[in-house]
C-alpha cells in the first residue's frame, strides 16, 4: 500500500498530520473538521488513483535552451498529473517543452503534493524528492510533436535546485 492510499483508507489518522504541514508551511488553516479530512482524503484518493504498479506517470512543462542536458541540469521537483496542467509557470508559454516521465510512488513527497490541495485547489501538482530519479517517457514540443529523442527512455536526477526556469 502506498502512502497515498494509507491517507486515502483513514484520513483521520493522517488529519493531524497534514495540519502540522499546512501550519509549518505558514499556511492559514481554518480550525480542522470534517472538512479538512474530506479534503485530505479526496485528495489522496486522486493521488492514488495515478499510481499504477507503484508508479507515477507525471508531466512537466519547461523552458529549455538549445544546449539543454538533463543528464548536467536535472529536471526538477515541480510535476503534475496531467499533461494539460503542466505549465511553464516562469517559462517562456510559447515556447517550452513537455516532458513525460515515470516515478516510483516512494519518489514524491506525499505531504507537500497533498498541501497543494489545500493551498490552490485542483492544482494537481506533484512535488518529488530532489533524490528522486524521474524516467522520461517522452518530451514533446508546445504542438505535441516529439522532440529531444536523445533523452526519451533515460533516467535524470529531479534535483530541487535543478530547471527553475519553469515549473509544472
Amino acid at each position: 500500500m502506498t502512502d497515498f492510499q494509507a491517507i486515502a483508507s483513514d484520513p483521520e489518522r493522517y488529519a493531524d498530520t497534514m495540519l502540522d504541514v499546512l501550519v509549518g508551511m505558514g499556511e492559514d488553516v481554518a480550525e480542522e473538521g470534517e472538512d479538512f479530512v474530506q479534503i485530505l482524503a479526496q485528495a489522496a484518493e486522486k493521488y492514488a488513483a495515478h499510481i499504477v504498479n507503484g508508479r507515477l506517470r507525471l508531466f512537466r512543462a519547461m523552458s529549455v535552451s538549445g544546449d539543454w542536458n538533463p543528464a548536467a541540469d536535472g529536471l526538477g521537483i515541480h510535476w503534475s498529473l496531467t499533461r494539460e496542467r503542466a505549465y511553464p509557470h516562469w517559462g517562456d508559454p510559447d515556447n517550452h517543452v513537455i516532458i513525460e516521465g515515470e516515478v516510483s510512488a516512494d519518489d514524491v513527497d506525499v505531504w507537500a503534493s497533498l498541501a497543494t490541495e489545500f493551498t490552490a485547489l485542483t492544482e494537481d501538482e506533484v512535488r518529488l524528492n530532489p533524490a528522486s530519479q524521474v524516467q522520461v517517457v517522452g518530451i514533446s514540443d508546445v504542438d505535441g510533436e516529439p522532440i529531444l529523442p536523445q533523452y526519451v527512455g533515460g533516467s535524470y536526477s529531479a534535483r530541487a535546485d535543478a530547471a527553475r526556469s519553469a515549473f509544472p
